[in-house]
């Protein structure tokens, strides 16, 4: 199946591969287009990134330079944790944005919210003729949140990966002698360098994995097989 065939692409860290699969599986459903952005919950659209589109250069252009990523109400969607799900219909024809979207064939527009206690990811479909038969089918609805969810937690985990192998040799050696259990003071007499300077190196990691505390990154480096 498609599905599994992008799940074996995103193993192997081949992302465009991976999503030129998930466009095809989404084409057979019924669905135009396709975008995905997240990152860490801050609350802002300004946080949130963009890890993937197969939206029209010219849609994209538009979107921007438009101020609609601003006006998007199905990110504002997004942005209220109590959301997992939207639909939108280009309804209104006095709507600069919807009249934007009409122009390139998006009618109607379909978000699942995944989301993680550090992280929240947003899979949005767009659609020619109507979705609402996805909305409204306990099953068709599942499909989608299930291939939202997959797609999304395993960009997350690659992401997560790439930033992990930025950190420095020092950065892991005083996350490694952490994990042991010694303190700032005697990592540095390890070291050969100050305890603040220790506790700047697992400062940066802790930044770097994306987690708040020493246990936090401890455990997410042994889960990456950095320790």
């Amino acid at each position: 199946m498609l599905q599994s065939k992008t799940l074996k692409l995103l193993e192997i860290n081949t992302i465009p591969e991976a999503m030129d699969s998930f466009s095809k599986t989404l084409d057979i459903l019924g669905a135009q287009y396709f975008f995905i952005l997240g990152g860490e919950k801050k609350g802002t659209l300004g946080s949130l990134t963009t890890f993937y589109s197969s939206c029209p250069k010219e849609w994209l252009e538009h979107y921007h330079s438009g101020s609609f990523f601003e006006k998007d109400p199905l990110l504002q969607a997004f942005l209220d944790p109590s959301q997992s799900m939207y639909f939108w219909e280009a309804s209104d024809p006095k709507s600069q944005f919807m009249n934007r979207c009409r122009d390139f064939d998006i009618n109607y527009r379909l978000g699942f919210f995944i989301r993680a206690p550090t992280w929240h990811y947003a899979v949005v479909f767009s659609f020619k003729d109507s979705c609402e038969e996805i909305v409204t089918s306990p099953s068709q609805r599942h499909l989608f949140e299930i291939l939202s969810s997959l797609i999304a937690s395993n960009i997350h985990a690659k992401a997560t990966t790439v930033v992990s192998l930025s950190l420095t040799t020092r950065e892991l050696e005083c996350l490694r002698w952490s994990s042991e259990g010694k303190t700032a003071e005697e990592i540095g007499i390890i070291l050969s360098i100050s305890h603040w300077t220790v506790t700047y190196h697992l400062q940066n990691t802790y930044k770097k994995l994306g987690v708040y505390n020493k246990t936090a990154a401890i455990l997410k480096a042994i889960k990456l097989r950095l320790l």
